[in-house]
């Protein structure tokens, strides 16, 4: 791809397994999932989710995410343990730095019933398994509320190294926001292990 091109996301697996977890491509279907997270409290804290969805509101982000997918600036997978297992959660990598075309941030969460059995860290690696093999994806970005010890640990997990302290502004209010980030080179992801052959 010619250096000033934009990157997108080539189509994605339909679902993508291993490590405990199982990511299936999000769809319309997954509206009491989105109903649900908007209000966990945990959710609504620590993340950009709106509070208190109505269905017909949450067919509507849920559309909107979708056309983010056709255009190839989002990929998005709902979490679960196995395939015979209700979702739990969602995680996704969104193309949206206009000043770094090749980086994707990394965004998830977990209703309760899905928290402390690894899920979270396994969508994350294998979503970033994904994208750094097969896509030329150079650098992934994720973002954490200070405070937010979960997340902050996920982030290690998987590799990715503190960049520095941003600002936010979210309802008028100022947020401090870690910023880590995680290249493609193999050296950088040093908790990634390759599928086997």
């Amino acid at each position: 791809m010619p250096e000033g091109a934009t990157f997108r996301f080539p189509p994605g697996p339909a679902t993508l397994a291993g490590d405990g977890v199982f990511l299936r491509r999000s769809a319309a279907r997954h509206v009491d999932l989105l109903i649900e997270a908007s209000h966990d409290a945990e959710i609504i804290r620590w993340t950009r989710m709106r509070e208190n969805l109505d269905r017909d509101t949450a067919r509507v982000l849920l559309g909107h995410w979708q056309s983010r997918v056709k255009d190839g600036s989002l990929r998005q997978y709902v979490v679960s343990r196995d395939a015979k297992d209700a979702p739990v959660g969602l995680a996704s990598l969104i193309l949206q730095d206009a000043a770094d075309p090749w980086s994707a941030d990394v965004v998830y969460w977990l209703l309760p019933r899905g928290r402390r059995l690894g899920l979270v860290t396994g969508a994350v690696r294998l979503l970033l398994r994904w994208a750094f093999e097969t896509t030329p994806l150079r650098r992934a970005v994720l973002y954490t509320l200070e405070g937010n010890q979960p997340s902050e640990r996920v982030a290690q997990r998987c590799g990715f190294r503190f960049d520095r302290l941003v600002d936010d502004t979210r309802e008028e209010r100022i947020l401090r926001l870690n910023r880590w980030e995680l290249g493609s080179g193999r050296h950088n992801y040093e908790g990634f292990h390759p599928p086997p052959s």
